[in-house]
């Protein structure tokens, strides 16, 4: 992403975070208790303590996206076109 400052054009960095709600193997996985936390949790902070650029999660989740907000610059949905069999 470039973004312009002024005279200057910088590049940063984002980290997208896609988290799903449907899963074939494990529903709701990103949002089961892992070691206290949801399990989206940790990849969330993990990539806020690399501080890489700005955090976003997209997810078609309300409740996910709740715990989200607390964490990070951005939850968006996740856009249609992504459906329950894409992977990104």
């Amino acid at each position: 992403m470039l973004m312009r400052y002024g005279d200057c054009t910088v590049a940063t960095n984002v980290v997208v975070i896609p988290a799903k709600r449907a899963s074939r193997r494990l529903p709701g996985k990103n949002m089961r208790d892992c070691a206290g936390k949801p399990l989206v949790q940790w990849t969330i902070e993990a990539a806020i303590e690399a501080d890489i650029g700005p955090v976003v999660v997209t997810t078609d989740w309300p409740e996910l996206a709740d715990m989200a907000s607390v964490f990070c610059d951005v939850v968006t949905e996740r856009p249609k076109l992504a459906g329950e069999r894409t992977n990104l």
